[in-house]
């Protein structure tokens, strides 16, 4: 098992839950357990990543020919972590979020969100990032990824969310399983105008109407394309930039229920 904190540099909350989990935590003596700072560089520098290169976190696909030192940081993760059958990567966001996971629609990865206690996950993220996030490349090699969003960056309640869920996973001290929410990504919303500005707060799960204003400057208006939520909303973003990612609501799910459909357990 492995949990990585601080793949992006500004996400020091999984850096912290690192540290504290090597003060803290015991392995079994036969388990092996990886606790892993994604990207020191950056967390040095307290920004995303570091000054000249790339996010870390896309740069586990296929097509990864990259050569900065986020490739590099990457390749040597991928060396670290190429017997990991069960990952939790922990991230932070800077709008209002509740704790979500980010994962595959299956039986195996829902029923271990909610095993981890967590209550909601977004899922179809390759839709518009490729499958290039480390928990991806954990899942393309028969493992079980997980990303977690534990919380808005710099709060105390992003650490315990991230530490807990830590935790509940090494000690292996499930959560009784739960049915989970889920959000299926849909696409990007790209801002049509420079500068706009939310009609209303936003955070991650925001439900929206179809029509409704979403951002506006002055006469002009982005409205929403549908009824779903809204995930990642960015203020002041320039024309053609992301906005958001527009989600659909898929309800409350049943991992076990899930599971049975696929024919067979998880």
């Amino acid at each position: 098992m492995a949990v990585v904190g601080a793949i992006h540099g500004d996400e020091r909350a999984g850096a912290l839950i690192i540290e504290e989990l090597r003060e803290s935590f015991v392995p079994d003596g036969e388990e092996c357990v990886a606790l892993v700072i994604g990207n020191p560089r950056a967390l040095e520098k307290g920004t995303r990543n570091t000054p000249t290169g790339s996010d870390l976190n896309r740069v586990f696909g296929k097509k990864d020919t990259g050569v900065g030192y986020e490739e590099s940081r990457g390749a040597l993760l991928r060396q670290m972590l190429g017997s990991v059958k069960r990952l939790l990567d922990i991230h932070q966001t800077h709008c209002d979020t509740p704790p979500l996971a980010v994962t595959r629609l299956d039986g195996a990865h829902l029923k271990l969100v909610a095993q981890l206690n967590l209550k909601t996950a977004v899922v179809g993220v390759d839709k518009i990032y490729r499958d290039s996030m480390l928990s991806d490349w954990v899942d393309e090699r028969g493992g079980i990824g997980i990303t977690i969003e534990s919380g808005r960056a710099d709060t105390e309640e992003a650490f315990q969310v991230g530490y807990e869920a830590a935790l509940r996973m090494l000690r292996k001290d499930w959560a009784a399983v739960g049915v989970v929410r889920v959000f299926d990504v849909d696409h990007l919303i790209r801002a049509p105008f420079t500068n706009g500005r939310w009609s209303r707060p936003v955070g991650n799960g925001t439900e929206v109407e179809k029509g409704e204003v979403l951002v506006q400057s002055g006469e002009r208006q982005l409205k929403s394309p549908g009824k779903g939520v809204l995930l990642l909303p960015h203020e002041g973003v320039e024309e053609g930039g992301v906005q958001a990612v527009f989600a659909l609501d898929r309800g409350w799910v049943n991992p076990d229920e899930l599971a049975a459909g696929e024919g067979g357990d998880s």
